[in-house]
Formats: structure tokens, C-alpha cells, sequence
């Protein structure tokens, strides 16, 4: 009788550590997806130069033209240009 009480208690507890591990491995790739998806979205922002429109790039390039930081632009990619008919 002790013997299968004990095999039920440490039963018990291997099926919650190993809970508590799966969890904790799930909430770990849940933060690297939100990770990856703010790099992403950091990404497919588009800076342009104040002065320079036509001139764009990533945060913290510079205008090839005047040299002045590029600013974030209201635009968030080329698919509207590529799409327009001439």
C-alpha cells in the first residue's frame, strides 16, 4: 500500500514539473515570436529625408544627397508605387 502511494506521489509530481517545464518553453517562444515580429514591423517602416523625399532606408541611415538623418515616412512600403500606372 505505501509503495503505491509513493509511485502515485512522485507520478504526481514528475506530471507537474513536467508541466511546469512545458509551459515555461511555450512562454519563452511566445516572447521570441513577439520579438521577431517587432524587428519585423521595425523593418517595413520606411525613412525618407526631410529635404529629399526620393531618398529612403532604414532607421538610422543618412540621405546620400545632404547627409541629414532620415525621418520616418508615412509611407510603410513601395507596393502603392509599384502598383501606380503610368
Amino acid at each position: 500500500m505505501k509503495k503505491s502511494i509513493l509511485s502515485l506521489t512522485a507520478f504526481i509530481l514528475i506530471l507537474g514539473a513536467s508541466s511546469l517545464y512545458l509551459t515555461g518553453c511555450s512562454q519563452n517562444k511566445n516572447e521570441a515570436n513577439h520579438e521577431n515580429m517587432m524587428e519585423e514591423s521595425s523593418e517595413s517602416k520606411i525613412y525618407a529625408c526631410p529635404m529629399h523625399p526620393e531618398i529612403v532606408g532604414k532607421q538610422g541611415d543618412k540621405c546620400s544627397k545632404c547627409g541629414m538623418a532620415l525621418k520616418e515616412s508615412d509611407r510603410t512600403s513601395n507596393s502603392d508605387h509599384e502598383n501606380h500606372k503610368h
